[in-house]
């Protein structure tokens, strides 16, 4: 069963979708006619499932997509208005499936390998992160055009295990990853920032000492950055402080 609930000062509403199965939902977003389009997956049946509803909640259609193994399914809007479902499945693949505003399918096609999250480059193309597992956890970049075809991929290691959580493109057409830092073996660490190029060369890693991960990241006007995270303390519980930092 999937719910999509709104609230403000006390006034929304609250819906609930497709009672009859095993649903997930992992994403969403608003679309032009400030109606929402959920994305999640139906486990019992192994599909990708797409729900467009109207501003107010209402049901306007239905779609399942069939990918056995589906666990993890996203959504994105491109800059020609279409929309991109990226979803994870075992064995290590990532289904791309591409549709525009009256839910034709554009593209649909197969990845052989995991997407952690995927976005659009300034020039069209995609952006893909993953974590590399080799003697330590590394940060693997892909970048491929809207046909599945690869342009480059790189591993960036810094010699510990390294996470990521998060990528944007940037205004000077390089990304920024945001992720954590660990010692090999321990579960805690420090959070990271990684500025690489438009070809996925390194220019800059910043470690933040007073986070253990830095989740979400966004360019201000000004060409700054805004980040969030948390840092955990362990104590008699498990504590999580959201900070906010601003870096050049």
């Amino acid at each position: 069963m999937l719910s999509l609930s709104f609230n403000l000062q006390a006034q929304g509403w609250l819906k609930y979708y497709n009672d009859n199965a095993t649903q997930d939902l992992s994403s969403m977003l608003v679309t032009p006619d400030d109606g929402f389009l959920l994305v999640g997956s139906q486990e019992d049946d192994e599909k990708i499932l797409l729900i467009k509803t109207d501003a107010e909640g209402e049901e306007e259609w239905t779609k399942f997509y069939d990918l056995p193994g589906v666990y993890y399914s996203r959504v994105f809007e491109k800059s020609n208005g279409h929309f991109v479902i990226y979803a994870k499945s075992t064995p290590a693949t990532t289904q791309i499936i591409e549709i525009n505003t009256a839910d034709d399918v554009i593209q649909d096609y197969n990845l052989s390998y995991y997407c952690n999250q995927i976005i659009e480059a300034t020039d069209g193309n995609y952006i893909a992160i993953n974590e590399s597992f080799n003697t330590t956890n590394d940060i693997e970049v892909f970048k491929f055009d809207t046909n599945g075809n690869e342009i480059w991929s790189v591993i960036l290691d810094e010699t510990k295990d390294e996470n990521p959580f998060d990528i944007i493109a940037v205004s000077d057409g390089g990304f920024m990853i945001t992720g954590e830092r660990r010692e090999v073996g321990t579960s805690v660490g420090e959070g990271m920032l990684m500025k690489i190029d438009e070809n996925g060369v390194k220019e800059l890693v910043s470690y933040v000492s007073n986070m253990n991960i830095v989740r979400k990241i966004i360019q201000t006007q000004d060409g700054n950055f805004v980040y969030t995270g948390y840092n955990i303390t362990i104590d008699a519980d498990l504590q999580y402080k959201k900070l906010t930092h601003r870096v050049t």
